[in-house]
């Protein structure tokens, strides 16, 4: 299997995180071509070693033209240093299956977005 990005990756501005006992959740917002301006959540629970763990969330996504698009994934994390990569399987409302990628240094204020087509 040939994984093809389904659009260049994205850049998004971290707006909130929540840091939990547990894990944490972070809150994004990203334009993200053919998905529009998409708001998006990453929770990020952590296993017993707190470098890897369960991973979930959603983002919602407005188009220019008013079409509105809602995703979810799942899937699992894992932390080098300050890098945290979360791998999951995403499906939007306009039928797209994916296999999406967040980058997250934790020092920093932006995670790199990447969707690979399954569908």
């Amino acid at each position: 299997m040939e994984l093809k990005e389904r659009q260049e990756t994205t850049i998004a501005q971290v707006t909130s995180t929540e840091v939990r006992e547990d894990g944490i959740t972070v809150s994004a917002l990203s334009d993200m071509g053919r998905y529009g301006k998409v708001r998006f959540t990453i929770n990020i629970d952590s296993d017993n070693d707190q470098n890897s763990g369960k991973a979930h969330g959603g983002g919602r996504g407005t188009l220019e033209d008013g079409t509105y698009l809602a995703g979810t994934f799942a899937g699992r994390w894992l932390r080098e240093g300050n890098e945290i990569t979360v791998y999951g399987i995403d499906q939007v409302t306009n039928g797209d299956v994916s296999l999406i990628t967040f980058s997250y240094n934790a020092s920093g204020n932006e995670i790199s977005v990447t969707h690979y087509a399954l569908n």
